[in-house]
Parts: C-alpha cells; sequence; structure tokens
C-alpha cells in the first residue's frame, strides 16, 4: 500500500482535497451564481467521460457504455428527485440549494474508483483485460455522469420556474 502511494503523483492529492472541499459545500443550504451552479456538475461530468477514456482509450464500446449509463442516471435521478430542491431568484439571480450528503458521496466514489481502476491498469493486472472489468467500469462512470447531468437540468428548471 505505501508503494502505491509512494507513486502517486502529488496533483492526485491536491485534487483529492478539492475534491473533499466542494463535496462538503454541498452539505450545506447556500446560495450560489449561475456560474457556481454549472461549474461542479460540468467538472464532474467531464472528470466522468475522462475517466473511461484514460481507462479505455477512445474505445467506442466503453463510450456507449458509459453513455448508456448516464443516461439510465439522469432518468431515475429526475424521476425520483434526488437532488433536494433548487430554487431560483430572478432578482438577485442566485440560487437556493437543498445541503445533500449524495453529491458528497458521488464525488468521493468517482474519485476513489477512478484512483482504484488506474492502479489496476497500472500494475497490469489480469482482470483489467476482461471485457466486463470494461463494461462495469464504464457503466459506473456513466451513472456517475448522469447524477451530475441531472443537477444541470434541476438548475436549468429552476430558472424557468
Amino acid at each position: 500500500m505505501s508503494t502505491i502511494i509512494s507513486h502517486t503523483p502529488t496533483w492526485v492529492f491536491v485534487l483529492f482535497f478539492v475534491l473533499i472541499f466542494f463535496g462538503l459545500k454541498q452539505t450545506k443550504p447556500r446560495q450560489i451564481n449561475l456560474l457556481q451552479a454549472l461549474l461542479l456538475p460540468f467538472l464532474m461530468i467531464v472528470l466522468s467521460l475522462a475517466a473511461v477514456i484514460t481507462s479505455f482509450e477512445f474505445n467506442s464500446t466503453s463510450l456507449i457504455l458509459w453513455l448508456t449509463g448516464g443516461l439510465l442516471s439522469l432518468l431515475l435521478t429526475t424521476r425520483w428527485s434526488l437532488l433536494g430542491e433548487v430554487n431560483y431568484d430572478a432578482q438577485s439571480k442566485h440560487f437556493s440549494l437543498a445541503p445533500s450528503w449524495l453529491p458528497f458521496i458521488a464525488i468521493m466514489l468517482i474519485f476513489f474508483i477512478k484512483y482504484a481502476v488506474a492502479i489496476a491498469l497500472a500494475r497490469e493486472l489480469p482482470f483489467t483485460l476482461d471485457m466486463d472489468f470494461m463494461i462495469i467500469i464504464s457503466v459506473i462512470y456513466g451513472l456517475f455522469c448522469g447524477f451530475f447531468a441531472a443537477r444541470l437540468i434541476c438548475v436549468f428548471q429552476a430558472i424557468k420556474a
């Protein structure tokens, strides 16, 4: 374990603490502007896509599975209202976001799954060559993408309301 940590680039630790910071902010009620409302979901979608691409290159199967997982998660997240309430005040041009631990958990899961996958690929573990591995990981990353895409939709719906 110490070998793995010692070979981890410094930027990964910086990213980890930045993600903790932004994740914990999601657990408190807050007022934010449009840029702030869009930034975290957008970055997490990009991180999710980058995780698929860096793990499996531009493999069309993994990208289709990522997209499928994303659409499934998007539908379920919006259907079950898992994101909490998002309200928009047109006068102040700010959003009021309800506190939720779900974004923090999703952020941490993306990070730790990406970290574990990177370790497995770097160590060239045999299971990383299995099609099942690529299928499972691509769909998981897609599920996270859909969760954060649902947040973007909630932001735009709040503006229209």
